[in-house]
């Protein structure tokens, strides 16, 4: 989706979120996936998205210029004990609340980029075992 047509529905002055993603998604019938890696790409908020099946993580997508922080995980890892998506992986099709959690469950600094003391997390489950998961600093 061109960057000028999707950025009139990311405001800038909001918080992006996986329900005004999934409403963009189903309004122009295109992937979930899809778009929200594009608004990840587009905009000024830090975020990064956990895509995952059955607790184990298939991909992680950010921003590389605005999210400036390591997640230590790759495709086959088990997604994190503490981390909301693993709290909600047999719920039905939902979309979570955000909760404000510790950015040490996702995140690993180094001596020169700590990372913040927390983050806002939320996560999409979807039917056969798929979720993402946002997190926001």
């Amino acid at each position: 989706m061109p960057e000028t047509f999707l950025s009139s529905y990311l405001p800038s002055n909001s918080t992006p979120n996986l329900e005004l993603i999934k409403s963009i998604s189903e309004k122009f019938e295109m992937s979930f996936e899809a778009i929200a890696n594009r608004c990840a790409t587009l905009s000024s908020n830090p975020f990064a998205l956990i895509y995952s099946k059955d607790g184990v993580v298939r991909y992680a997508w950010k921003n590389k210029n605005t999210f400036l922080h390591w997640i230590p995980l790759d495709k086959g890892d088990p997604l994190p004990n503490q981390s909301q998506a693993i709290r909600l992986r047999n719920s039905d099709s939902t979309i979570s609340s955000t909760e404000l959690v510790s950015a040490e469950i996702w995140l690993k600094g180094t001596q020169n980029r700590p990372i913040p003391e927390l983050l806002t997390e939320q996560t999409y489950t979807q039917e056969k075992g798929y979720q993402v998961t946002m997190i926001l600093i």
